[in-house]
């Protein structure tokens, strides 16, 4: 199914379930797809994102799967960034 888009209010956004945002390697068969840089591509400013953390109370649940999906949150925040970034130069410079 493609990447859709929405307009709310001004504001492009757009929305990923679960492993989608991160790609997991115990649970994604194909390498990661960076569908939130493919978000960013389209304009979205805002990824809601619907997940069921599927935690327990273990200590390798609440440190090393809450670590994997913190990383990963500020990794695609940081690289959809970029990608705005490098959409700009390229509309100034072409």
């Amino acid at each position: 199914m493609p990447l859709r888009v929405f307009n709310f209010k001004d504001i492009t956004v757009g929305g990923l379930i679960c492993n989608d945002m991160w790609a997991n390697p115990c649970v994604t068969p194909t390498p990661d797809p960076h569908l939130t840089r493919l978000l960013a591509v389209k304009g979205v400013k805002i990824i809601f994102h619907a997940v069921n953390g599927d935690r327990d109370s273990g200590a390798f649940s609440q440190e090393t799967v809450r670590k994997f999906h913190e990383v990963h949150l500020l990794k695609n925040s940081f690289h959809s960034q970029k990608v705005k970034n490098k959409q700009r130069w390229h509309q100034a410079n072409f």
